[in-house]
């Protein structure tokens, strides 16, 4: 019994290995992030090409969607439509419309962002970012699907 559940475990684990497959996507010297909402849609944050990418076929392909000439660290999408995607530069990005058309609502925010290096979206409604690794710790976070957004100095509790 032990040896065929240690043969069954080993089928399965070289099973789920070999269903990955090495994607073509555009050069952008690195990246940065990806994001899924499905197995067909995702976007990619170029690094420091400044450009965001979008595939609807699973990554078989990818067309740019944004150059914005910032350094891009994070994507998250809440939805297909309702996207963010921060960078190093001060700036915070977001989509209503698929990616079509992003616009910078860091001036929305206070403080002012030094940059914004990960999101986290466990709802559609609540949004979370957090800071770069070399300015002061904040969380950043919305609970009205980005429009409005409170920052949380963590400056006591952590640093560069």
């Amino acid at each position: 019994m032990k040896i065929q559940l240690s043969s069954l475990f080993m089928f399965m684990t070289l099973s789920a290995f070999s269903q990955w497959t090495t994607l073509n996507i555009p050069s952008a010297g690195r990246y940065d992030d990806v994001f899924f909402v499905n197995d067909s849609l995702g976007w990619a944050a170029g690094g420091n090409s400044g450009r965001i990418y979008k595939t609807t076929n699973g990554g078989t392909s990818w067309t740019m969607q944004y150059n914005t000439g910032d350094y891009l660290r994070s994507i998250e999408f809440v939805n297909p439509l309702v996207g963010f995607c921060g960078s190093l530069e001060s700036s915070l990005f977001k989509t209503t419309d698929g990616g079509a058309t992003w616009i910078d609502i860091a001036s929305t925010i206070s403080p002012v962002l030094a940059g914004v290096c990960g999101l986290s979206a466990p709802s559609e409604n609540v949004i979370y970012g957090c800071g770069i690794w070399s300015e002061p710790a904040f969380v950043i976070k919305s609970v009205d699907g980005g429009t409005t957004w409170t920052s949380i100095n963590l400056s006591q509790y952590a640093s560069a």
